[in-house]
């Protein structure tokens, strides 16, 4: 081969080599991957939600993200102009690995925003939202059928609302409900707890046209804030159909198996239920005030409580841990059995109500303790969700379920 050809050789073999590195240089070596109901402009929710998750080209997610390396923004689709919301990025559950970025409007827009993820200064997704996009506060309600079916994307049938409803035919659309039944039995069930006006307080709430109507009974009512809030939050984004229902504000089931006071039987809504009652157990209070409030003024909700726990289980004591009020003497035993096993548990009052008396016997009062604290320190938590108590062995827990 001549001096010429090796050249020439040289030159192609120098071409071919800068092209693959010029080209490994533009292929992006990370990648963002988003998804959840944040990204759907037809789906308001209180606070809007969208998950991050960094990736390198093999698909394979980055061990350890430093928050402060993210960068998130929105623009208008059209004109390019930043748009401004409140808004978080938070890690989830699963720590420095995935992040969840939540965003509250405050105004509505009318038009496409795109949604743009950074890291490290380089933009790894974008994703457009179609508009509009209505804010909490806006009075804009869709049809009940295209709402759960296409904005919501819930399931045709929920077979847990169907075993709940399955005791009442009174709610089947077979009965016959020209004769009224319903409302003469909300009014048997009102009569029913009329002399019990402080140990029971329940509503009778009725929709009509979008709008809602409640008549209250009991000395105790100011729970009905979290109902409100919730009915409230739907009329504002769907035509909900007329309808009228019984809520227990109490925090004990009310609907007897075998109820005889009135009939026929309906469904009461409850924050609580138990296997020897029939109550329809819906969402906690707190559960509904930190949907509906969140990021205004509520501070511990699901999504707070997941960027505030990914402490490494190993790390922690293993041991139980429990505080609240004497609400009942139950209670007062879990504390007992904390003095005389304080290597499993530790349990304490933060402060005595219906038990003054005894006090000293207890340990007296305790600090409150804040609840992102329990999974920094501690292996698990007890709940004051169930009548007895129930534990559940293991190599670093114990979990002890106590009445509330």
């Amino acid at each position: 081969m001549s001096t010429r050809q090796v050249a020439m050789c040289s030159v192609q073999l120098l071409y071919a080599l800068l092209a693959s590195v010029t080209f490994a240089e533009r292929e992006p070596p990370l990648r963002a991957i988003v998804w959840g109901p944040g990204l759907r402009g037809d789906f308001t929710l209180p606070v809007r939600y969208i998950f991050i998750k960094i990736q390198n080209k093999n698909g394979n997610s980055l061990p350890e993200v430093s928050p402060s390396d993210l960068f998130v923004e929105f623009r208008d689709a059209s004109s390019g102009s930043i748009k401004q919301f409140q808004a978080d990025l938070l890690r989830t559950a699963e720590g420095n690995t995935s992040f969840l970025y939540r965003y509250r409007p405050h105004n509505s827009y009318p038009g496409n925003i795109v949604f743009n993820v950074f890291y490290k200064r380089q933009r790894l997704a974008s994703e457009t939202i179609n508009g509009p996009i209505y804010s909490e506060e806006c009075d804009c309600p869709s049809g009940t059928q295209r709402w759960l079916m296409d904005q919501a994307r819930c399931p045709p049938i929920s077979p847990q609302i169907l075993t709940d409803l399955k005791p009442f035919p009174i709610i089947r659309p077979e009965y016959n409900r020209k004769v009224r039944v319903a409302i003469c039995t909300d009014q048997q069930v009102m009569q029913t707890f009329y002399d019990l006006p402080y140990s029971v307080s329940v509503c009778n709430y009725i929709i009509k046209q979008n709008r809602i109507y409640r008549k209250c009974m009991g000395e105790y009512v100011g729970f009905t804030m979290f109902v409100d809030a919730i009915l409230t939050s739907l009329v504002r984004k769907v035509k909900l159909p007329d309808v009228d229902f019984i809520v227990n504000l109490g925090d004990y089931p009310l609907a007897k198996q075998d109820e005889q006071r009135y009939s026929p039987q309906i469904p009461i809504l409850s924050w609580c239920g138990s296997e020897d009652t029939r109550d329809v157990v819906m969402p906690t209070y707190e559960l509904v005030e930190a949907s509906v409030h969140m990021m205004r003024r509520v501070a511990l909700d699901i999504f707070s409580v997941q960027d505030r726990t990914s402490h490494p289980f190993e790390s922690r004591l293993p041991s139980a841990f429990w505080r609240g009020r004497d609400s009942r003497e139950e209670r007062l035993q879990l504390v007992k059995l904390s003095q005389n096993e304080p290597h499993l548990l530790n349990a304490s009052i933060t402060n005595f109500f219906f038990f003054r008396d005894q006090m000293s016997k207890f340990g007296g009062k305790t600090p409150h303790v804040s609840f992102f604290n329990f999974f920094q320190i501690f292996s698990s938590t007890l709940s004051a969700s169930d009548k007895h108590i129930r534990e559940t062995s293991g190599n670093k827990s114990k979990k002890i379920l106590i009445d509330a």
